[in-house]
């Protein structure tokens, strides 16, 4: 699975509630979903780039991981605010 479905699945399930949800948010749901999948265990020497949904890597942001291409995609339809 690609980090890209589960952010389109993400999405449009809260479009589907009407609810609000950001890129940040999206991104940490992304983070977290990508932990589950892997069954990693936080702490304080994990690394980003180790976590994955297939090839889709995640940065490390100031404010938290994020998924590039999804940020990118997100960004650039200006689907979320």
């Amino acid at each position: 699975m690609r980090a890209q479905d589960c952010a389109d699945f993400i999405v449009s399930e809260s479009l589907n509630r009407n609810l609000e949800i950001t890129n940040l948010q999206l991104q940490k749901i992304l983070y977290l979903l990508v932990c589950v999948y892997n069954g990693e265990i936080m702490s304080d020497n994990y690394n980003l780039s180790d976590l994955a949904l297939e090839n889709d890597r995640f940065e490390g942001w100031d404010y938290g991981p994020v998924q590039i291409d999804v940020y990118q995609t997100i960004t650039d339809i200006c689907l979320i605010l």
